[in-house]
């Protein structure tokens, strides 16, 4: 997933390096391109899993 900054000044960046830059170079903050999307039937599979396990489903999809 790529990551464009909220002021559109900045280059698109992927996920590992947009957390690791924190804020844009133009001063703005980095947001996804796109937001995803979970299913009713997603969200109710998730409620059988464990916090970590969650998370990690959670990240995945922001970090591709």
């Amino acid at each position: 997933m790529q990551y464009i900054s909220t002021r559109g000044n900045a280059p698109v960046l992927d996920f590992e390096n947009a957390t690791l830059n924190g804020l844009a170079d133009d001063g703005g903050l980095y947001l996804p391109s796109h937001w995803p999307t979970l299913d009713h039937a997603q969200i109710r599979q998730m409620q059988a899993l464990s916090y970590n396990q969650l998370t990690l489903q959670i990240l995945q999809e922001f970090a591709g």
